[in-house]
């Protein structure tokens, strides 16, 4: 995956999350081998920790991201992170 294409997804959510005003938030930073991981983190007293939360990485395939879209969108929808985020190995 690009870093451009990360990027954008984390400007989506980011509106997603002032739109609907979700206890939530999404940051990116760069690692020091030069990659870039956008995370998500829910807030909410339904998880046993009071959050969960979601990272996406530069080198990780298209399979991932539609994963991890998955996830985000469950929240938006009212629903929760899984417990175990199930992703392929590095597509």
């Amino acid at each position: 995956m690009e870093q451009a294409q990360l990027l954008n997804e984390l400007s989506e959510v980011a509106e997603r999350i002032a739109e609907h005003r979700l206890n939530a938030y999404i940051e990116f930073r760069g690692t020091e081998c030069g990659d870039i991981v956008v995370e998500f983190r829910h807030f909410d007293d339904r998880y046993p920790n009071g959050n969960r939360g979601r990272r996406l990485y530069t080198f990780w395939g298209e399979d991932n991201l539609r994963a991890w879209h998955y996830q985000i969108d469950k929240v938006f929808e009212g629903g929760l992170l899984d417990e175990q985020f199930i992703r392929s190995k590095y597509k």
